[in-house]
């Protein structure tokens, strides 16, 4: 259901508030399961994205994917090189 309600294209409060609910009641579920285990990062960066919802919008359009696929179409930019050359002497001449 988290995954559905961050994936989707269009959110609202109400969204926003059933993934705080469903993902705190998830995180007591792994911790009553294993008591032990550590948290990692990415599940406490998960737990703000109801607030990130409500914040910003839908969260696809401001994911990394369309600066990554932004980054591949300019790798294949044909420079010969000469950018890095160019990149190389600046420093030099600082």
């Amino acid at each position: 259901v988290c995954t559905n309600i961050v994936c989707a294209y269009q959110t609202s409060t109400a969204d926003a508030n059933e993934y705080t609910k469903i993902y705190t009641r998830y995180r007591r579920g792994i911790h009553m399961l294993y008591p032990y285990w550590r948290s990692k990062p990415n599940y406490h960066y998960a737990m703000h994205n109801g607030e990130f919802l409500k914040f910003w919008g839908p969260l696809p359009p401001i994911s990394e994917f369309p600066g990554e696929r932004l980054i591949g179409t300019l790798q294949d930019v044909k420079t010969n090189r000469k950018l890095r050359k160019l990149m190389l002497q600046n420093e030099l001449v600082k």
